[in-house]
């Protein structure tokens, strides 16, 4: 069954910008050890918070990509600039892929 992490975050007025930048930089490291998806919202009502759900083949590609991800140098100033973003925790939650609908017409 496929396994998502999810992650919850407000981010300081004025910061999608930089939050973006910062996805797009980071999402070129992660793409080289892991096979998954990444779906980003943000709140039509609040628009200083921020949902993530990464999607992997199972809990163990995760953490072994984890593994490996952790050692790239790059990554540390990222994740440093995205904490400077932030105005609140994160939160994270771990979750199992249950089903998949595409489409609520074809069912």
């Amino acid at each position: 069954m496929m396994f998502t992490k999810a992650y919850s975050y407000h981010i300081k007025k004025d910061k999608e910008k930089e939050l973006l930048s910062i996805h797009q930089k980071s999402a070129s490291i992660y793409k080289k050890y892991i096979d998954g998806h990444s779906l980003i919202l943000k709140s039509i009502h609040d628009e200083s918070k921020w949902i993530e759900f990464h999607m992997y083949k199972d809990e163990k590609s995760y953490t072994n990509a984890m593994k490996l991800v952790n050692n790239e140098d790059e990554l540390q100033p990222l994740y440093h600039a995205f904490e400077d973003l932030l105005s609140s925790e994160i939160t994270e939650e771990d979750f199992t892929l249950i089903s998949n609908y595409l489409k609520l017409s074809d069912l």
